[in-house]
């Protein structure tokens, strides 16, 4: 899971736990990381102000989401969970393992 390199300490927390469930859910290791490490093959890139959405041509995505709103969609192998202010980002990574696992 990749965050901003800025990510706030409660987005931190909660992409540590989503990796917890993820790794329960399928085995897979799934580190947390943020976006100043140069990109992977396959990534879930967190956060609406992630560095990561410009090479994805999602530049100013979730700029036009209603406080809290979220969205999860793929670009190639990439996941992405992007939402809009304060909580937008938390309610996509939760809403992944609850609408999705």
């Amino acid at each position: 899971m990749v965050l901003p390199e800025h990510a706030d300490d409660s987005t931190v927390a909660v992409a540590l736990d989503v990796a917890d469930i993820l790794e329960d859910a399928t085995g897979v290791l799934f580190p947390v990381i943020l976006d100043n490490i140069p990109p992977q093959e396959k990534e879930i890139v967190v956060g609406a102000k992630n560095s990561r959405l410009a090479k994805l041509g999602l530049d100013g995505h979730g700029k036009t989401f209603a406080s809290g709103e979220y969205e999860i969609r793929t670009v190639g192998r990439t996941l992405v969970i992007a939402g809009g202010p304060p909580r937008g980002d938390i309610n996509g990574m939760y809403g992944l393992c609850q609408d999705h696992l």
